[in-house]
């Protein structure tokens, strides 16, 4: 839940604390032509130029599950 926190208050400084620096993204839709990101410092670069874009958002999760002491949000 740290995660969707930092995620929804935009807070990025928040956001590095609580993801690994293997973390891996996949950006949805495809249509916004996004690039995955593999690592933190990539997934956190692309978040800060994508966020400087966005004043608010909305965000809904349907559902989380923690796997093998990783969270997964899917």
């Amino acid at each position: 839940l740290a995660w969707a926190k930092a995620i929804s208050t935009l807070d990025l400084e928040k956001l590095g604390e609580v993801i690994t620096d293997d973390y891996q993204h996949t950006f949805l839709p495809a249509s916004a032509k996004l690039p995955n990101a593999n690592g933190k410092k990539e997934y956190l670069a692309t978040m800060g130029q994508t966020l400087s874009l966005a004043k608010e958002f909305n965000v809904s999760i349907v559902r989380s599950k923690v796997q093998s002491g990783e969270g997964l949000i899917l």
